[in-house]
């Protein structure tokens, strides 16, 4: 398994990856000419593929950061934190001067992918690896969703059925399985407005977030209607469910919120707690790390441009502590 890494995407047309101990950026890629909408890793070597506004998939590498490199004071370490450690600042600006054409010591610049995904006729808002990790699939605003191979760059599948513009896709972490998401908002007709984002589970659940304020649960096996709906007060963004303990659902909101619910709908908290400090504007993605342990394991993004890290912790009941 590749080392792990976190990656960051900008309406400035790059993606950054990231160290998630030190919460420094090593690489920055900007091979794109239009805003970098989604990143994804694959599960084994060190590629990544970023899709963007300019109507492309592009898949790269990035190599690992060489430890023993002098380095400046990561960005983690110049910002304020609280003593807790809870949260911890990856980002105060994507276009922080310290990452800018080789100032930072330890930030390669990469400029050209090793395949470029071309036959989007609109922007591509989501991408995402099959689990045999030889496949792409990629979904567009010209209301297709294409299965790509990812060595040649050639397209297999081009998906279609949605009569509005996908906004998100996601493959299933074990089986030959896609689900779409688009502002059309079907998913059997369970939501009444755009549909974000859904996710699959590991236990045959698949997870959607909509613009009208709520995320539904479905079973796999009979998608006629949802088994569980949770009601919010204001849209969903994206979702992230943790593949550790029993599943935690995190929901990024516009009014810069991220709230964490168990998938029976239960709410178990909501970020920033109290008065600290955590995101000032919409927040538009959330991400849980494979590793439970790590310094952070929950990342947020938002329109403030910032990344942000979080340590949640779980009771033997999966209740946040």
């Amino acid at each position: 398994m590749a080392q792990p890494v976190i990656g960051s995407t900008s309406v400035d047309g790059t993606a950054l990856v990231w160290e998630p101990d030190t919460g420094a950026p090593f690489l920055k890629y900007t091979g794109h000419s239009g805003a970098v909408n989604c990143i994804s890793f694959h599960q084994k070597e060190v590629l990544a593929c970023t899709v963007s506004g300019d109507c492309f998939g592009h898949v790269w590498r990035y190599l690992p950061p060489v430890s023993g490199l002098p380095r400046q004071p990561s960005l983690a370490e110049k910002l304020k934190h609280d003593s807790s450690g809870e949260e911890r600042y990856l980002s105060d600006d994507h276009e922080d001067p310290t990452v800018e054409e080789g100032v930072h010591p330890s930030v390669t610049l990469v400029k050209t992918p090793i395949v470029i995904l071309r036959g989007h006729k609109a922007p591509v808002m989501s991408c995402d690896w099959l689990p045999n990790a030889q496949q792409l699939v990629t979904a567009s605003w010209d209301r297709t969703a294409r299965l790509w191979d990812s060595e040649k760059g050639q397209m297999i599948h081009s998906l279609e059925g949605h009569d509005q513009e996908l906004t998100h896709v996601c493959a299933h972490p074990s089986q030959q399985l896609l689900v779409t998401s688009s502002a059309g908002y079907h998913l059997q007709t369970g939501h009444s407005k755009a549909v974000n984002a859904a996710v699959f589970s590991q236990r045959d659940n698949v997870i959607s977030g909509s613009d009208d304020h709520t995320v539904k649960i479905w079973d796999l096996r009979k998608m006629r209607s949802p088994t569980d709906s949770i009601r919010l007060d204001i849209g969903v963004n994206r979702i992230a469910l943790s593949q550790y303990e029993n599943g935690v659902l995190a929901l990024p909101l516009d009014n810069g919120h991220i709230r964490l619910y168990d998938l029976a709908g239960n709410r178990l908290a909501q970020l920033p707690r109290r008065d600290r400090q955590g995101h000032r504007r919409l927040v538009f993605s959330a991400a849980w790390s494979l590793d439970s342990h790590q310094k952070c394991n929950l990342y947020t993004s938002a329109f403030d441009n910032k990344v942000i890290g979080w340590k949640i912790t779980f009771d033997a009941a999966t209740k946040l502590s």
